[in-house]
């Protein structure tokens, strides 16, 4: 997390990997992030970089998406507020830890995580919108070839994150 006092106090994005495949056996990316990027946002992988390090894409909805998983290390300590999980952000150039999405996979994010206008609620769909790097809520269940990315809000943590287990995440691209 790069250092800016101003956005020690926004609140952002957490993150929490549930049952996730790849925490065991699948694949954990490190791409870099082209903009300030939340965790329990979704990537597209982008062009090569070196190493191991890929860059991020803003996913349209045919892609395939990964999870934006960073681990959590704060450095201000001016006040414990700047130590909350929810100050953490991955600023424009890190590189991020995301995890790859497989069907049945299970995590949960905070309101925050959402794209501004969606609504997270119980039994919603959560697709990508094409427009950022933030997920979406759909009412209707979404159709399997218009996106890549489908999960469903299955439960609302005791701490109010959203429980989404995936439905699908291919790339349609094809």
């Amino acid at each position: 997390m790069a250092t800016n006092i101003m956005k020690s106090y926004e609140n952002h994005g957490i993150v929490e990997l549930s049952k996730i495949k790849a925490t065991q056996c699948g694949h954990i990316y490190s791409l870099r992030a082209p903009q300030d990027i939340d965790n329990g946002s979704v990537v597209a992988i982008g062009e090569y970089e070196k190493g191991d390090v890929w860059k991020a894409a803003v996913p349209k909805k045919l892609d395939k998406v990964a999870l934006v998983t960073t681990s959590v290390v704060i450095y201000e300590d001016y006040t414990k507020k700047c130590q909350e999980e929810g100050r953490f952000y991955n600023a424009k150039g890190d590189v991020t830890r995301c995890h790859e999405l497989v069907e049945t996979d299970e995590y949960a994010i905070s309101a925050e995580a959402f794209a501004e206008g969606a609504d997270p609620k119980k039994g919603a769909y959560v697709v990508v919108d094409g427009v950022g790097f933030k997920v979406t809520t759909v009412t209707d269940a979404p159709s399997k070839a218009e996106y890549g990315f489908i999960g469903q809000i299955f439960d609302i943590a005791t701490n109010g994150h959203y429980r989404i287990s995936v439905k699908q995440n291919k790339d349609l691209n094809v």
